[in-house]
């Protein structure tokens, strides 16, 4: 369910593209919804400038306006409060120097929305990945429904579900990028893969112009990418140190001539408390076998942490700073989701990476036992 990750960081997301010779622009927002009452609320939201905007505008009639100033596109939303947020909001590009008209019918779901440049390549690509997101909002009722039912097992059938429509979108977004590789909205769907850089994440990034890898965003891209490379099979580990559950300093250096799992996890993440039942049982059947885990919490709270490893039953190492999402090992090693891992042979080289369930046991299976 690394997906949710994806989506829910998606929604917070800020293209910082920013030149800095360039002035801020006003955009405009026209707007039509039917179906609601004077007094009624339409709010806009965005990130920029490293700040989250929310504007709002009291409808007297079915039209509505916002305006600002920006100096590039940025993804926004505009949407009306109800309990059912996905049927009332929508996405969309505001661009500088340029109107973006609105027309909705009752809910900005099924809205028509034109702008610049920008935008008509958004809706190129939201027009092909319709069908996907009608099947992922399904999806997230049931997840929804399933958790205030508190069935962590249903929950659990659901992952599945979530890997695939991930990868359908993968493709989608893959295809899109490949026929236009200059546009903005290309490079917006890059930037909101970088959760997970692989191969694949490396040749889309790649397919993009000079004009954006030169920008502050596509820098910071490419220091992201320099340090995900780290964790790339075929790599020497990156010896590291944090403090165990006790306080103490703990080296990966101690764990020198075993096989080792790298686990990043946190007690929060539900995804990865998921797969601890998984790592628990392929860690008994091999840790007699020269191999061992280490897991690198992003909690920020220690008793939470501690509190998930003896629920969970994690006999293994652990470590952590208590940073959360700022953990300098997941930063070190360019670790933007999780779960995810990484195993290691004797010689401290990565021989397998985000290697889970089944295929957890399989990769031990292969090089452990066949030594």
């Amino acid at each position: 369910m690394r997906s949710q990750f994806f989506i829910l960081s998606a929604l917070s997301f800020m293209l910082c593209l920013v030149n800095l010779h360039a002035q801020e622009q006003a955009f405009f927002i026209k707007g039509s919804i039917s179906g609601l009452k004077a007094g009624d609320k339409v709010f806009l939201t965005y990130n920029y400038n490293k700040k989250s905007v929310k504007d709002s505008f009291v409808l007297s009639d079915a039209t509505f306006e916002f305006k600002g100033n920006i100096e590039i596109p940025v993804k926004a939303i505009v949407s009306i409060p109800s309990e059912d947020k996905t049927s009332t909001s929508k996405e969309f590009f505001i661009e500088p120097n340029q109107t973006t008209s609105i027309d909705a019918k009752g809910t900005f779901k099924n809205s028509k929305i034109e702008g610049g440049t920008v935008q008509s390549d958004y809706n190129i690509l939201t027009t092909q990945l319709k069908s996907h997101d009608e099947k992922y909002e399904l999806l997230v009722e049931e997840f929804m429904k399933l958790r205030e039912a508190n069935d962590t097992e249903g929950i659990k059938n659901l992952d599945p579900k979530f890997e695939s429509l991930d990868i359908e979108k993968k493709v989608i977004v893959k295809k899109f990028i490949k026929e236009k590789p200059s546009s903005y909205v290309s490079f917006s769907s890059v930037s909101e893969l970088a959760y997970m850089i692989d191969n694949e994440f490396l040749e889309l990034f790649d397919l993009l112009g000079p004009t954006y890898k030169d920008t502050p965003k596509g820098k910071e891209l490419t220091t992201q990418i320099e340090k995900a490379k780290k964790t790339f099979v075929g790599q020497k580990i990156q010896i590291f140190t944090q403090k165990d559950t006790s306080g103490n300093e703990f080296s990966l250096s101690t764990l020198s001539g075993k096989y080792v799992l790298i686990d990043f996890w946190a007690s929060w993440c539900g995804p990865c408390r998921r797969e601890n039942p998984n790592i628990v049982k392929a860690y008994n059947a091999y840790k007699d076998k020269n191999f061992e885990i280490l897991g690198v919490s992003l909690d920020s709270k220690k008793e939470a942490w501690i509190n998930a490893i003896k629920k969970d039953e994690l006999t293994w190492f652990h470590v952590s700073d208590l940073k959360g999402w700022k953990n300098e090992v997941s930063d070190m090693f360019g670790i933007r989701s999780i779960p995810q891992n990484l195993l290691i042979n004797p010689e401290g080289q990565i021989i397998a990476r985000n290697v889970t369930g089944a295929d957890l046991e399989a990769a031990l299976d292969k090089f452990i036992n066949t030594k």
